[in-house]
């Protein structure tokens, strides 16, 4: 019996950058679930039994009520990640992906105290590995690193999330100096690209790594930072690892599954996808018990149980 399944939210759509490989699902509409519906679905997990929650996108910090909504599920006393590229943290920002919009800047000094764990998108060393996969800003990573030097001085706990790709393998090790300069930097998570999502299947040619790759990558690193100044815990995440254990709802308010057999194992051929399992909309209070036991259930009796449709 697999461990319940992580919940994801895309609590906004737009980004402040375009990632050629997102696995992301984006909402066909600008309509946001509301932060009631949010707390309300998140209310009914905390009742499960369900004790944590990662505020995706789109881009958080893209959302106008993040600081109202983050203290709001706080509240409610779980465990809050939440992912970002950080732009707004550093000056009034505009979203360039899945809809353009105009962001004030965001005081890091109050997110931070309403959040656990603050995710931070780091890929390369050089803005020419960054911009392989994360488009858009063309000194995306002085901008990364300006943004860790302010939340060092805010007293952030900071997760460098990096997705591990075709383009970067060679690169990722020296990130270890990079990322041993930051006190707040207290985990790291590399996760092997996975081609899933719209994006993550049209662009998988690019971006696909071997899984004997990544895992000859992970020992490598962790040699790096076995002999660097770097405390923080380091995590390699495989597809197989990972394959079966989210939960995500978009940004309107549908909370799906890819749609890929639950199997433990992972196979490019097999389990690569653009499409998605419907489970339900937050938004619809009566749809709560059916989502949330999909986060409960074992994988192998999740798919006959769900019967449901494709997106």
């Amino acid at each position: 019996m697999r461990e319940r399944l992580s919940i994801n939210m895309s609590v906004a759509k737009s980004c402040f950058v375009r990632c050629r490989g997102c696995y992301n699902h984006f909402a066909r509409s600008d309509n946001l679930a509301s932060s009631d519906a949010i707390t309300t679905f998140l209310r009914s997990a905390r009742s499960c039994g369900i004790n944590a929650v990662t505020l995706c996108g789109g881009d958080p910090l893209a959302r106008k009520d993040i600081l109202g909504l983050t203290a709001s599920i706080k509240k409610l006393g779980l465990w809050v990640t939440l992912d970002t590229v950080g732009t707004p943290f550093l000056s009034d920002a505009d979203t360039i992906f899945f809809g353009n919009f105009h962001v004030p800047r965001v005081d890091p000094g109050r997110l931070v105290p309403l959040v656990d764990l603050l995710g931070i998108a780091l890929d390369g060393s050089s803005n020419a590995r960054v911009l392989d996969f994360r488009t858009g800003r063309a000194n995306l990573l002085e901008e990364q690193l300006r943004i860790l030097e302010i939340l060092d001085h805010v007293d952030a706990r900071v997760c460098i999330n990096t997705v591990l790709h075709r383009r970067n393998a060679h690169d990722v090790v020296r990130l270890v100096p990079l990322i041993a300069r930051f006190r707040s930097i207290v985990k790291w998570q590399v996760f092997q690209f996975t081609p899933t999502g719209p994006l993550g299947y049209r662009n998988k040619d690019a971006f696909v790594i071997e899984t004997s790759e990544f895992l000859s990558r992970e020992d490598q690193v962790k040699t790096a930072v076995a002999a660097s100044a770097f405390a923080g815990a380091v995590e390699f995440k495989s597809n197989s690892a990972r394959k079966g254990n989210y939960l995500l709802v978009d940004s309107e308010g549908l909370a799906w599954i890819p749609s890929t057999p639950l199997t433990p194992d992972w196979d490019d051929a097999r389990d690569a996808t653009r499409d998605r399992l419907i489970l339900g909309n937050i938004c619809d209070v009566s749809s709560h018990e059916s989502i949330l036991k999909a986060v409960l259930l074992p994988r192998e009796v999740l798919p006959p149980l769900l019967g449901i449709g494709r997106s």
